[in-house]
């Protein structure tokens, strides 16, 4: 730890009986991590959103263990992305632009220039209520298809799959007001249905569909968009 941080906090690494599908991070330390080394050696996936500037001092050692870094236009440009991107090893970039979609594109190795940018416009949502949220969902709605499915990673179109299915359920968070809204708003069946019509260009009666849900039932909040293990309630 450099002089003048706090104590570094005690985080135990996954044992022998944890088999974690993926390890999520927003944020970089030498804590977090140890944990994500440790869930990659159990084969987990790791995804990196970068949310601050100052994670950069981590990269050198992060970037060995990512195999998503997801990041917005509004926060950084590629270019300030090019020493963590570039680090010889396969990887997925992802670059969201608000409005105007994303564009992804895949890293091989130090001998292999990336591949072109690939554009994605998204999809309309069938009402835009708050976005709020919306990249988060699209995240979520990625790893769901790349786990659910058992895809390989590397394949171009097996993950342009998971970009179009995460960009979907980001739409249909689009029509509900908060981060949560369309968790408290429709089961977790609904929301596949809508996602799917979505993703079909077929228009949606948003009428009886409420901008807020007040009462959130115990069956609403149980949303696992996982392939394994146990659904986590949400409080």
């Amino acid at each position: 730890m450099e002089a003048g941080s706090q104590a570094s906090t005690p985080i135990k690494k996954f044992n022998d009986a944890e088999t974690p599908d993926v390890f999520f991070m927003d944020r970089l330390s030498q804590d977090i991590l140890t944990l994500a080394e440790s869930a990659k050696g159990r084969g987990a996936l790791v995804f990196y959103e970068p949310s601050a500037k100052g994670d950069a001092q981590h990269w050198s050692d992060a970037r060995a263990l990512v195999d998503i870094v997801k990041y917005s236009a509004d926060r950084f440009s590629s270019g300030e992305l090019e020493t963590f991107t570039h680090s010889g090893k396969s990887l997925w970039e992802i670059q969201t632009m608000g409005a105007k979609g994303l564009r992804y594109r895949h890293h091989a190795d130090n001998r292999v220039k990336p591949s072109n940018w690939i554009v994605s416009s998204g999809y309309k949502a069938p009402r835009v209520v708050d976005t709020c949220g919306a990249g988060d969902w699209c995240s979520a709605g990625l790893l769901s298809r790349l786990l659910s499915k058992s895809q390989d990673i590397s394949s171009e179109a097996a993950f342009t799959d998971a970009v179009h299915h995460g960009q979907a359920l980001a739409a249909w968070a689009c029509a509900f007001v908060g981060a949560r809204g369309a968790m408290y708003a429709s089961t977790r069946s609904q929301t596949i249905e809508a996602v799917k019509e979505i993703s079909e260009g077929e228009a949606i009666d948003m009428t009886p569909w409420p901008r807020v849900q007040k009462r959130h039932s115990t069956e609403r909040l149980r949303m696992s968009f996982c392939s394994t293990g146990p659904c986590v309630d949400v409080k």
